[in-house]
Formats: structure tokens, C-alpha cells, sequence
């Protein structure tokens, strides 16, 4: 069968008004790294949270890319694949 993979896009605002923090994201998708390769790309031009995700990737076995200018998005899509 076909392997999946997750393409987790985020400005790395994860709890900034909701309940659900960092480690939350991490501990889930270590929790179901056997499901799927989780491949982190991390967007923004002001900055993101480069631990979530750089550990989201690591956890999930897939790669982590930040992004500055949202011009390299499909490129860097691409690269994953």
C-alpha cells in the first residue's frame, strides 16, 4: 500500500488563544509516528516556533523546513516529496 505522509504547515502560533500548546502537537504526533511521516514546514516572516517545528518532524520521521519568503512554499513542498 501507499505510505502517508502529513504536510503540517504553521506559523508556530500553536496556544496563542486556544487550550492546546506545543507539546501538545508534539506528544500527538509521537503518539502516531507509526501512522504516518510527519514532514513540518514552519511559515512566517516575523519568525516561528523552529523547536515545534523541527521536533514535530523528528518525532513524526519526516523533515522539518522554515520558511521566510512563502514565494519558496512549492518548492520547498516539492523537495519533500
Amino acid at each position: 500500500g501507499f505510505s502517508k505522509i502529513i504536510f503540517f504547515l504553521t506559523d508556530g502560533g500553536v496556544g496563542t488563544g486556544g487550550t492546546c500548546k506545543p507539546l501538545d502537537v508534539i506528544e500527538t504526533v509521537k503518539n502516531n509516528a507509526h501512522l504516518a511521516k510527519v514532514f513540518t514546514f514552519g511559515i512566517s516572516c516575523f519568525g516561528t516556533d523552529k523547536e515545534l517545528v523541527e521536533t514535530c518532524a523528528r518525532e513524526g520521521g519526516g523533515c522539518s523546513f522554515i520558511i521566510h519568503d512563502t514565494q519558496n512554499l512549492k518548492a520547498k513542498v516539492i523537495e519533500a516529496l
